[in-house]
């Protein structure tokens, strides 16, 4: 039989559920437990000669494990909790009780570290303050509210939160929040919750990118979030208020559709318009200019019948006929001015023309310039005038 007492030490220490980390004055690990294994996440190869600062302490704790260490050495020994970083990333919450271990000498040789996972006895903890102070407040509100502390287990949510993702009364405290996130999203959210925890701040509704919820059943719906950290004594939490968003999505997609479609009816009347006033202009313009030709009598007098024939084709008065544009003009001309603000020059032998021209204009009753003046006088003139 083997020696009874060797035996049950090296059994203790190779199948304790707890980390059992030796570590050298300087702080490099030379024993790491199955305990730690499991509990960490790292093969002893990978942690052999390598500090706890290096691997399992978050950023911001490392001032308070210095304090730690340094209360250890002082007194010989310290229990304190603390926070660790799996090798995963994910955040756990351990109860620590570290001792100098001496020679025979009485020179220090190893520092021991015992490490107890005590995530789920903070979650409890933590959940009973919340729901003395704040469950009556929280379960009034409309939203579905989820508090979750630094290492990202739900230490409360209210009877919305439990109805919208369908789990049962008390089912979802103590479980990680990537639970309730579609699998794509959940490797990248342990980086972002961390970060949040790092440098919290109030986030709206409805801010950040298309964020998606995870039913138990599986069925996946939109979700807007807001964020809000909360102090609790010396915890610090994260309220998250959660909105089925499935309804606004909807109605968005169809808003979207419906101005999608709205555009290109709007594009199809412009193109429709202008080919059908390209198709219309051209031969009204010729008519009108051949009519506007026989009322001023360029080719020769008309007779009664022809110039009544000639009349209801051309412009009613006050309308100008002018580069194929129609455009509202000033009131029926006078003597001097006519309608399309055309001022008869009065003298030279130009004039003399134009003016002769005028007359058979205002003979016709109405304006009918066509073309644009040739000259750049002031204003268009009849059609020939220039």
């Amino acid at each position: 039989m083997r020696d009874g007492a060797h035996y049950f030490e090296q059994l203790a220490l190779s199948e304790s559920p707890d980390a059992l980390i030796l570590m050298t004055a300087e702080g490099r690990i030379v024993h790491w437990s199955r305990g730690a294994e499991a509990i960490f996440g790292y093969g002893r190869a990978q942690v052999l000669g390598h500090t706890i600062g290096e691997l399992l302490i978050p950023a911001d704790r490392i001032a308070e494990e210095a304090q730690f260490l340094k209360e250890t050495l002082e007194k010989g020994f310290a229990t304190f909790e603390a926070v660790r970083r799996r090798q995963n990333g994910a955040l756990l919450y351990v109860a620590v009780s570290s001792r100098v271990v001496r020679e025979r000498a009485g020179t220090m040789a190893f520092i021991l570290h015992t490490e107890k996972d005590v995530t789920q006895l903070k979650v409890q903890r933590d959940a009973k303050l919340v729901e003395a102070r704040h469950r009556d407040l929280l379960e009034s509100t409309p939203d579905a509210i989820v508090m979750v502390n630094p290492s990202g287990h739900i230490v409360f949510v209210n009877g919305h939160a439990e109805a919208l993702f369908g789990y049962e009364r008390g089912e979802l405290r103590g479980m990680t929040m990537e639970l309730l996130l579609p699998e794509r999203f959940r490797g990248a959210h342990v980086s972002h919750r961390a970060g949040y925890f790092d440098r919290p701040t109030t986030r709206t509704m409805g801010v950040g990118p298309v964020l998606y919820g995870l039913r138990k059943n599986g069925s996946e719906f939109p979700v807007d979030i807001s964020l809000s950290p909360l102090a609790l004594d010396e915890s610090a939490l994260v309220m998250s208020a959660i909105r089925d968003s499935t309804e606004r999505k909807r109605i968005e997609q169809t808003l979207h559709e419906q101005n999608v479609g709205l555009a290109r009816a709007t594009q199809a009347r412009d193109r429709f318009l202008a080919t059908m006033s390209h198709e219309l202009r051209t031969p009204l313009d010729a008519i009108i200019g051949v009519t506007g030709t026989l009322l001023m009598q360029l080719p020769g007098p008309l007779t009664s019948e022809q110039e009544n024939s000639c009349k209801p084709c051309g412009p009613a008065p006050g309308i100008c006929w002018h580069s194929s544009t129609i455009c509202s003009i000033w009131p029926k001309s006078t003597p001097e001015q006519s309608s399309c603000g055309w001022t008869r020059p009065s003298a030279g032998k130009s004039s003399r023309r134009l003016r002769a021209r005028c007359v058979l204009w205002r003979k016709a009753g109405a304006c009918n310039c066509v073309l644009p003046c040739r000259r750049r006088t002031s204003c268009c003139a009849p059609i020939g005038a220039c």
